[in-house]
């Protein structure tokens, strides 16, 4: 039963930092463009969870770096 409990909560917790990661994606994908509309928001939040689209994903993340690392305004850590 121990090593169950251990397994879910390491599940949970995968689930809660992979959502951080992709409300920050989103989030920095926003500052990049300089506005969002709620259809930009509604594509987003289709493609990230109700039809996760991982190359959609993948494509807005690698734009999203690329821009701050060409623009130098990466987010400080």
């Amino acid at each position: 039963m121990f090593h169950h409990n251990i397994r879910t909560n390491s599940c949970t917790l995968c689930q809660k930092m992979q959502w951080l990661q992709h409300n920050d994606i989103k989030y920095r994908y926003i500052l990049m463009k300089g506005k969002s509309d709620g259809s930009c928001l509604d594509l987003q939040e289709t493609k990230f969870s109700r039809e996760r689209d991982n190359a959609f994903i993948r494509n807005q993340t690698d734009s999203v770096k690329g821009f701050e690392y060409r623009t130098g305004n990466k987010q400080k850590r």
